[in-house]
């Protein structure tokens, strides 16, 4: 039960790519409800984006910010 606590705990936010301007890409993120606009480098997205891309973004046990990519739909 507890580590599902903490993986519960540990998630934060989906994000959504909304446009790609050289080296970043301007992500709307849904974190509980409230949006908001975040530049990402794109050298920090483990994966190849394009508008539209949805990113997940969590923290981990050091409180680092991790990007993992979704699946396209």
């Amino acid at each position: 039960m507890r580590k599902f606590i903490n993986i519960c705990v540990l998630l934060s936010a989906i994000g959504i790519v909304d446009t790609i301007d050289g080296d970043y890409a301007t992500v709307e993120v849904n974190d509980r409800g409230n949006f908001d606009y975040i530049e990402v480098k794109l050298t920090d997205i483990p994966c190849e984006v394009r508008e539209g891309s949805e990113l997940l973004f969590t923290e981990n046990k050091d409180n680092q910010r991790v990007i993992t990519c979704l699946p396209l739909k």
